[in-house]
């Protein structure tokens, strides 16, 4: 017979769980998926309420035993005991505490249900917010206004989710300590990024469905702002074939050398093969002569990822970088 997810009592019957202080119980709790997690109230007084003050709130769709497969539709009675179980957790714990951490992944074939989810996530003020919404929808799910909760944020990570002008103004006057922020596969209405707080930015728009990172090297150079205490910066899909690689490296550069505290760049998925009977050879890589040279102090590490096939292509996108950025140490990997 499987072991109960969380045993209080020892041996002799003493409960030197129960205890603990909320605090450590609270990290404890932590560990559980939210079934589990409510189901400690059965333990005893002492756990009944527990679950509605702990910080970390993690509801995770395969964990619920409903798989994330956009192709099979969710059968309607399984995902109504996952709705009903989530929504009232969560409103039976927001108006408890605030969060260190809410983090939601979960199909968007029911809009209603995962919108109401985040908003109720958003309203319990977190510092680490994790969204992650799998689906096939035309219209993607759109991120509601985040409010007076941006003020505590401090890392952000959003998956397949829909962000308006709102979200781009709001970087710069409401996200007051925010540090790292990831965007995947988002849809954004934006082009500019402008934050005073980043020490982190990551930028990935797999299968093009956003064009934000190409607009972010074919803007006008004198447009970046400044990046004061950026440290990392993570982008995707910007090269990914040799045409205007130049001027895309040139911009690059213009942004780095407006990050003084910039550190580690890492470039990923670069120089696809578009046509895979196009032939090779060093004759075809060519570099123009004009091409400036940046400056970034703290810069020490630039890494690149690729698919293998490209190898040539991405010898001309490292020697375009090796001109522009000479004082920075480039590493080139193959996913495997």
């Amino acid at each position: 017979m499987p072991p109960s997810p969380v045993r209080a009592r020892v041996s002799g019957g003493a409960d030197r769980l129960s205890a603990l202080p909320d605090g450590v119980l609270h990290v404890i709790l932590s560990f559980l998926p939210p079934p589990q997690m409510v189901r400690t109230t059965m333990l005893s007084r002492r756990w009944r309420d527990l679950w509605c003050s702990t910080p970390y709130i993690n509801i995770d769709q395969p964990e619920f035993g409903i798989r994330i497969n956009v192709r099979e539709p969710i059968q309607e009675e399984v995902w109504a005991k996952f709705e009903d179980f989530t929504t009232n957790m969560l409103l039976f714990h927001c108006n408890t505490v605030s969060l260190d951490k809410f983090r939601l992944c979960a199909q968007s074939q029911h809009r209603r249900a995962v919108e109401r989810w985040i908003r109720l996530g958003i309203r319990c003020c977190p510092r680490v917010l994790e969204i992650l919404v799998r689906g096939v929808d035309r219209f993607p799910l759109q991120l509601p206004h985040l409010g007076s909760s941006s003020c505590r944020l401090e890392r952000l990570y959003l998956s397949s989710v829909a962000l308006d002008s709102r979200f781009a103004e709001g970087l710069c006057s409401r996200f007051s300590v925010l540090e790292t922020l990831e965007l995947v596969t988002c849809i954004t209405s934006f082009e500019n990024i402008a934050s005073s707080t980043l020490k982190k930015l990551v930028l990935d728009s797999y299968e093009h469905q956003t064009e934000q990172p190409l607009a972010f090297l074919k803007k006008n150079l004198d447009e970046f702002p400044i990046y004061p205490i950026t440290r990392t910066l993570s982008i995707g899909h910007c090269f990914l074939d040799d045409y205007d690689l130049n001027d895309k490296v040139e911009a690059l550069g213009t942004f780095l050398q407006n990050a003084p505290c910039l550190e580690k760049v890492i470039i990923e998925y670069s120089m696809f093969i578009v046509d895979p009977d196009e032939e090779w050879d060093m004759k075809s890589i060519t570099l123009r002569r004009d091409i400036k040279t940046f400056h970034c102090p703290k810069l020490k590490l630039i890494e690149i990822w690729y698919e293998s096939g490209v190898d040539l292509r991405v010898t001309k996108l490292v020697w375009c970088l090796g001109r522009i950025l000479p004082d920075a140490s480039i590493k080139v990997s193959m996913y495997r």
